[in-house]
């Protein structure tokens, strides 16, 4: 059994100007379709009246659009009405153009991690207990667990580059990017 709202939260529903004005456009706007609905439900109407009758509520409707601007400043008017009758006022709410804060705190901008980032990174999975979630090694080690799921599935790849590039002194292991040219045996000669 759903418990009930008490009647002051209700009432208090009724004078938002959200709903006295979405009350007042579908008040100005159904009795068209319900018209319509109750006409085409007839069981003697013929396909030709049928047609006749949509065609005039969309011609109507089509006039309510071209005159969109005053038809909404009619409902604004007759939902104000409302409103005072009540002991309210409507309310616009302030509209912003982008969104200026980000609503989740910990997001993490997105960086690009070395190789001795991912290395590290990958010690410290290995450090936790095997059946440790992606969600409590997210809040361990700080990295967003589809970052961590993409450096464990890659792992043998990850540390079979810092083993080579470990071995060669030449080339840099703090690099975010492995740059491999088109042709490899120019890369082995450039290297050596």
């Amino acid at each position: 059994m759903e418990a009930e709202a008490p009647p002051l939260e209700t009432n208090a529903s009724f004078k938002r100007s959200e709903y006295l004005i979405s009350l007042e456009t579908v008040a100005n706007l159904f009795p068209y379709s319900k018209t319509l609905s109750l006409v085409l439900q007839s069981p003697k109407l013929e396909l030709s009246k049928a047609f006749s009758h949509v065609k005039d509520v969309i011609d109507i409707i089509g006039d309510i659009r071209e005159n969109l601007i005053s038809k909404l400043e009619t409902y604004f008017e007759n939902a104000s009405d409302m409103a005072a009758l009540v002991g309210e006022e409507i309310r616009i709410p302030h509209l912003c153009g982008r969104q200026t804060t980000r609503i989740r705190k910990n997001i993490m901008s997105r960086k690009d991690l070395t190789l001795i980032e991912k290395i590290s990174i990958l010690d410290k999975i290995k450090a936790q207990p095997h059946n440790t979630s992606l969600r409590e090694l997210e809040k361990l080690i700080g990295t967003s667990k589809s970052v961590l799921s993409r450096l464990k599935n890659n792992e043998i790849a990850i540390r079979e580059q810092y083993e080579k590039l470990n071995d060669n002194k030449s080339a840099p292991v703090n690099r975010k990017r492995k740059r491999e040219g088109k042709d490899s045996e120019v890369d082995k000669a450039m290297n050596e």
